[in-house]
Order: C-alpha cells, then sequence, then structure tokens
C-alpha cells in the first residue's frame, strides 16, 4: 500500500522581494526571491546556500516578518539555491502582505 503525502496549507504564487537574515551567524543577509508562500512557510531562491535548520528572520516591506528554520536547501540548475522556510508561527498579516507584494509585482512589470 502506498501513502502519499501532500500539503495541507494552500500556497500562492508570489514573486517578490524578501529580505532574510540569519539568527545563528551573526545577522548574515540576503535579499533574495520569493516564489510561493503560506501560512506555514515559504520558498524563495538566493543566490547562495543556507545551512537546513538555521533560523533565519524573514521580512518583506513594508512591516512584515517573520521567524522561521530552513527546511531544506536544493542546488538549482541556474546556479542560485532553492530554500524552504517553515515558518514557526503562522504571521497574522502574511496574507495582506501577499496582497501588497502581488500589488507590486504587478506594478513593477509594467
Amino acid at each position: 500500500m502506498s501513502i502519499q503525502s501532500s500539503r495541507l496549507a494552500l500556497r500562492l504564487a508570489l514573486t517578490g522581494p524578501v529580505w532574510l537574515t540569519s539568527l545563528d551567524n551573526g545577522g548574515e543577509f540576503e535579499i533574495s526571491t520569493a516564489e510561493n508562500a503560506s501560512t506555514t512557510g515559504v520558498r524563495v531562491v538566493t543566490r547562495k546556500p543556507w545551512k537546513p535548520n538555521e533560523s533565519v528572520l524573514i521580512s518583506q516591506p513594508p512591516g512584515f516578518c517573520a521567524v522561521g528554520r530552513i527546511a531544506y536547501c536544493h542546488r538549482m540548475p541556474s546556479e542560485n539555491f532553492a530554500l524552504g522556510i517553515s515558518l514557526e508561527a503562522p504571521p497574522s498579516d502574511w496574507s495582506r502582505s501577499l496582497e501588497d507584494s502581488e500589488s507590486l509585482a504587478v506594478v513593477n512589470q509594467s
């Protein structure tokens, strides 16, 4: 018998800048791009590898920030890295931040 797992949290497409700050390595910092997000996590693309289980602060102007940990770090064909970040607590204003990002992405593409 095969058991399949699936995500319970709805993922929303999100293509916008996010700021990653390491809470383990003296405030190491990188501006990255989010690919998708939910109330439990976010997938971002970075230029450098991050360590699994590393604690990070993920933020996105104006005013959104959450603490999470790196769940995985995979090298992409483009030489970038895909990070899965598990959020420690569901942020209350994440959906508002997503809506603001979507409108900013539309403005930036025009």
